[in-house]
């Protein structure tokens, strides 16, 4: 598998964080125009809904080939996040998305190393081009949380522009959110 090409996103920036209207809370054109001249974006739609954009490109030694749009969507439902992925083609051959996972991260700080609280698979192998140019997943439902603390999800994959060998996603993170012990113990981007 190659792993050649330039990455979804630029992790050594800080991203860009907007709060949005409520008309935004609803996925559409939002999606697509939002975020298009940095290469990784939140969206704060409420304090329970936020969006992440990354504007992929991706090449080879000749250089840009395409580039595409990677969007995950939290909705935190109380304590069991429900999650949305999108892909955005942009420019270049089609892209076939293989192998997507959207996985849920505890970084409570109880070791060095973050702990995975879930990985849900995206069953889809969604076709990207000109003429379809985006894809939308089914809304991941997830368990409840259980542990105090921060968490965030991130999405990871391969896709595969026609006719040349598959390619990562770079981790796209979503912003994160935290989830108390106490009061009405709803998790929420707002703390």
């Amino acid at each position: 598998m190659s792993t050649a090409g330039l990455g979804v996103a630029d992790v050594s920036r800080r991203p860009v964080v907007v709060d949005v209207p409520a008309a935004a809370a609803a996925p559409g054109d939002f999606d697509d125009t939002f975020c298009e001249n940095d290469s990784i974006c939140f969206a704060r739609i409420s304090d329970f809904i936020s969006m992440v954009k990354a504007n992929a490109l991706y090449g080879d030694a000749s250089g840009v080939i395409g580039s595409f749009d990677v969007v995950l969507r939290v909705n935190l439902n109380g304590r069991s996040p429900r999650y949305t992925a999108k892909f955005i083609h942009d420019t270049g051959p089609a892209l076939t998305i293989d192998r997507v996972q959207i996985q849920c991260v505890d970084g409570n700080g109880a070791s060095l190393i973050d702990s995975v609280c879930g990985t849900f698979d995206l069953a889809d192998q969604p076709r990207v081009d000109a003429a379809f140019d985006t894809y939308t997943s089914r809304l991941i439902n997830t368990p409840p949380l259980v542990d105090e603390g921060p968490y965030h999800a991130s999405i990871v994959g391969v896709f595969r522009p026609g006719g040349t060998a598959p390619r990562l996603i770079a981790p796209v993170r979503s912003e994160e959110w935290f989830c108390p012990t106490a009061g009405d113990r709803r998790c929420t981007f707002n703390f």
